[in-house]
């Protein structure tokens, strides 16, 4: 028979694992159940909602734990809940008390990413730079450095960092079986590009694949894969970006590269560099010819809540301003529910314009 102190070692062991996470929290609430004041199996299962991304549940928690004023790991993942919620200051508050009992480089790097994508890059980098110096092997801390050096518009310095992201897993890794390019002769050279990271990213990154003088693949977003062909003749696009690898069996490439990683060497010219589809803009000339010209395209919402939807969209009410503006608007939103939002917010607007 199992004692408590077992189960608890099980369940910790499960934890480890987003698919026996549910068996983890069960084996928890088993033990809570013969002892309710168990400090560290709260704190495990705190951890565990705030997992799971039940942030509010995983926050009260923290709160019922009976050593939390002595225990900075328990104030830090109080702060990550809270961070996840994007309630900075709570979570600012929590890293801070965390410091206070113990200065340890994960706790430099939570207040780092607390001015990521929140205009002040300034006030993070310190603490950015404070965790490389303590933990220079945590590939985590680098990114973090490097996303807070390209927000304050230090491009050298911030793009020779950006490749730290390929380690901690915040950028996307392929593997075609050959080594990474880092700057040697292409002449006569193949080499394949793969993309990565938003759309906008990676079309921003387009600008710089005619910078390489070699044989070029381009693996790339499907979505891409035709305004690509048109702006790149010259180079082998295929649409695997999403996928693995299998296409490239029997092919060889001397190099691979994720295309952001082009930013270390290369800057975009100013010029055009994408060519449209022309029957596609013949198409879209043909739908929209009935309607006044400037024709301006417009989204409103962008990302999720992983990654600060809240400061990448707008209510569409916001967008009045620009929208009472002398031009015909069109809408570009692609998330799932666009037309009939559009639709109710116009339905609005006009009951109150026949109310006035």
């Amino acid at each position: 028979m199992p004692t408590y102190a077992d189960l608890f070692e099980q369940a910790v062991r499960l934890q480890a694992n987003p698919e026996t996470l549910d068996d983890a929290i069960h084996l928890m609430n088993q033990v809570l159940n013969a002892d309710e004041r168990q400090d560290v199996v709260l704190f495990h299962l705190a951890t565990a909602f705030m997992q799971k991304d039940w942030n509010g549940l995983a926050i009260r928690l923290f709160q019922a734990c009976p050593s939390m004023d002595r225990r900075p790991e328990y104030w830090n993942n109080m702060g990550v809940a809270y961070r996840n919620e994007h309630r900075l200051k709570e979570a600012e508050r929590c890293w801070l008390k965390a410091m206070e009992i113990e200065q340890r480089p994960e706790y430099f790097s939570n207040l780092a990413i607390l001015h990521v994508n929140e205009g002040r890059p300034e006030k993070g980098i310190p603490f950015a730079r404070e965790a490389v110096k303590r933990d220079p092997n945590n590939p985590k801390n680098a990114w973090n450095l490097s996303l807070l050096l390209l927000e304050a518009g230090e491009l050298d310095e911030g793009f020779d960092y950006y490749d730290a992201g390929i380690a901690s897993g915040d950028r996307l890794a392929k593997d075609y079986g050959c080594s990474t390019w880092n700057g040697e002769d292409l002449t006569g050279k193949r080499i394949v590009v793969h993309g990565e990271q938003g759309l906008g990213d990676e079309i921003m990154a387009m600008s710089l694949l005619d910078e390489l003088d070699a044989h070029i693949t381009y693996d790339c977003h499907p979505r891409l894969e035709s305004v690509a062909k048109q702006s790149f003749p010259g180079i082998e696009v295929v649409p695997y970006r999403k996928e693995g690898t299998e296409w490239a069996q029997g092919k060889r490439f001397d190099y691979q590269i994720p295309i952001l990683s082009l930013f270390r060497r290369y800057r975009p010219k100013r010029r055009p560099y994408l060519v449209p589809d022309p029957e596609k803009v013949k198409e879209i000339r043909e739908l929209l010819k009935d309607i006044p010209r400037p024709w301006i395209g417009i989204g409103w919402a962008g990302g999720a809540k992983r990654t600060n939807a809240h400061h990448r969209s707008f209510k569409l009410s916001q967008l009045k301003p620009i929208l009472d503006l002398p031009a015909s608007f069109v809408s570009l939103q692609y998330s799932a529910g666009a037309y009939e939002k559009l639709e109710r917010h116009y339905q609005k607007v006009q009951q109150m314009s026949d109310n006035e």
